[in-house]
C-alpha cells in the first residue's frame, strides 16, 4: 500500500496510535516524527529518514528498514522481530528493551547505540559496527556476530557462553557484571572471584560451579540450579533466589542478608 506525501501528512496529524501496517513508506521523510505505539508491521521503510523519530513501543515486526536513517531514533521497547535493517544507520539510537529477535542487522551501523536489556535472540549482526554499543542485560543467544566489528571483549565472552556453552569453562575473575546469562550452561564452571554483579542468571545451570568469593550482588538467580555449587565467600546481598535450587543445607535467606565486608 503506497502512501502519498499528502496522505502521510494527514495520517501523522491524526490522533492516537497510527495504523500503518504494510504501508509503502520507502524513502519517506519522517525525521523527528511521533510514531510512538504505531503499527508499522510489514511496512516498507527502506531508505526512509527516521532520524530522531519517536518509535517508542512501535510495532515494526517484519518491516523493511534496509539502509534507513535511524540516527538517534527512540526505539525503546519497540518490536522489531524479524525486521530487516541491513545497512541501516542506528548510531546513537535507543533500543532499550526492544524485541530484536531474528532481526537482520547485516552491516548496520550500531555505533554508540543503546541495546540495554534488548532481546537479540537469533539476530543477524554479521558485519555490523558495534563500537561503543551498550549491551548490558541484552540477550545474545544464537545471535550471529560473524565479522561484526567493535564488539567489546566482555560481550564477546557473554555471546560465547550463551551460544556455545560455558560448562567447566575457566571464568575465574571474569567481568560478567550486568550480563544476561539466562539459561546458560555453566555446570562445573570456574567462576571464582568472578564479577556477576547485577547479572541475569534466570534458569542458568550453575550446578557444581565454583562461585567462591564471586560478586553476585543484586544478581537475578530466579529458578537457577545451584546444587553442588561452591558459594563460600560469595557476596550475594540483594540477589534474587526465587525458585532457585540449592543444597538442602543452604538457607537462601541467609545468603542474601547484609554481609560484612
Amino acid at each position: 500500500m503506497e502512501i502519498s506525501r499528502k496522505q502521510l501528512e494527514e495520517i501523522l496529524d491524526s490522533p492516537g496510535p497510527l495504523e500503518l501496517a504494510g504501508a509503502g513508506l520507502g524513502q519517506a521523510y519522517l525525521s523527528g516524527a511521533d510514531l510512538g505505539r504505531a503499527d508499522l508491521s510489514g511496512a516498507d521503510l527502506s531508505r526512509a529518514d527516521l532520524s530522531e523519530a519517536d518509535l517508542d513501543r512501535a510495532t515494526l515486526s517484519g518491516a523493511d528498514l534496509g539502509k534507513a536513517n535511524l540516527q538517534k531514533a527512540n526505539l525503546r521497547r519497540a518490536d522489531l522481530s524479524k525486521a530487516y535493517l541491513g545497512g541501516a544507520d542506528l548510531r546513537h539510537a535507543c533500543l532499550r528493551r526492544a524485541n530484536l529477535s531474528e532481526a537482520n542487522f547485516r552491516r548496520a551501523d550500531l555505533r554508540q547505540a543503546d541495546l540495554t536489556e534488548s532481546d537479540l535472540t537469533g539476530a543477524n549482526l554479521s558485519g555490523a559496527k558495534l563500537h561503543g554499543a551498550r549491551l548490558h542485560g541484552a540477550r545474545l543467544t544464537q545471535a550471529n556476530l560473524e565479522e561484526a566489528t567493535g564488539v567489546a571483549d566482555k560481550w564477546q565472552l557473554v555471546w560465547e557462553i550463551v551460544t556455545q556453552g560455558g560448562a567447566k569453562r575457566s571464568l575465574r575473575n571474569a567481568d560478567l557484571s550486568r550480563a544476561n546469562l539466562s539459561e546458560a550452561d555453566l555446570r562445573g564452571a570456574d567462576l571464582f572471584k568472578a564479577n556477576l554483579n547485577k547479572a541475569i542468571l534466570r534458569k542458568a545451570d550453575l550446578s557444581s560451579a565454583d562461585l567462591g568469593k564471586a560478586n553476585l550482588k543484586k544478581a537475578d538467580l530466579t529458578s537457577a540450579d545451584l546444587r553442588g555449587a561452591n558459594l563460600d565467600g560469595a557476596k550475594m546481598k540483594g540477589a534474587t533466589l526465587t525458585g532457585a535450587e540449592l543444597d538442602r543445607t543452604i538457607d537462601s535467606r541467609k545468603l542474601v542478608e547484609d554481609q560484612t565486608p
